[in-house]
């Protein structure tokens, strides 16, 4: 028995870990009986709160923001999703990309039956600034994008995109206009020209206000995207 999976069992019975949906005792915090029957949202709406179809940006939200398309799985009040997130995230359990990535799968297949074309699009995680990296070992949204871009043969681009301000996580900010100052000229088109003419999906573990994606999308639209969809795990 290799190392790591030696130190698996070991916590394993040290630590028992029981399935956050049904609680058995399966070793998993999300098993997949139970994964497989997590509901996936269908519709969807703008930034604004608006109900549209297919994930469609109001009038009133194309004024602000370059994103075309704002399409979420599930919402951060689902009680199992918020756990599986903050343990992914906090506990730094890096393999909860795994059953988190089915999620995002899950739902986009959805949506691609209800008229969704993925093809031509990259992928681009959120990144995270390079202290946070180290801290936690990972970026969430890059190995959910790894994920979704290996099942639907889209190329997943990490090095487009970098975070060059470190600023308070958007989570502890409560104020919305603080929340858009406190993400303003944090982002950087590294590679501009792998930017132009292309169709992106711009991919978040989690979003309340957008600031962040439209922050995001804002740089990467100057760099010559052509089209940029937001795709968001959970939505606050």
């Amino acid at each position: 028995m290799k190392l790591p999976a030696i130190k698996k069992f070991v916590l394993d019975i040290l630590f028992p870990i029981n399935c956050l949906s049904c609680g058995k005792e399966l070793g998993e915090f999300i098993c997949q009986e139970c994964l497989n029957k997590f509901p996936v949202l269908t519709s969807q709406s703008c930034f604004c709160g608006k109900r549209l179809p297919a994930g469609k940006i109001c009038e009133s939200c194309r004024k602000e923001t370059r994103i075309s398309r704002l399409m979420y799985a599930s919402y951060y009040d689902n009680k199992i999703i918020r756990e599986l997130i903050h343990i992914f995230k906090y506990k730094r359990i890096e393999n909860l990309s795994l059953p988190l990535g089915e999620i995002l799968i899950k739902f986009l297949e959805k949506q691609i039956k209800l008229g969704l074309d993925l093809s031509g699009f990259k992928i681009i995680p959120i990144p995270i600034y390079k202290s946070r990296f180290i801290e936690r070992g990972f970026n969430q949204s890059e190995l959910l994008a790894n994920g979704v871009g290996k099942y639907f043969g889209l190329e997943v681009s990490a090095k487009i995109l970098k975070r060059i301000k470190n600023t308070p996580p958007q989570a502890e900010i409560d104020n919305w206009e603080k929340r858009k100052e406190n993400i303003i000229d944090v982002f950087l088109a590294v590679r501009p020209e792998l930017t132009a003419n292309q169709k992106i999906i711009l991919l978040d573990d989690v979003s309340t206000s957008g600031a962040t994606l439209k922050e995001a999308a804002k740089i990467l639209k100057e760099a010559g995207a052509k089209k940029i969809y937001g795709l968001i795990l959970a939505r606050g």
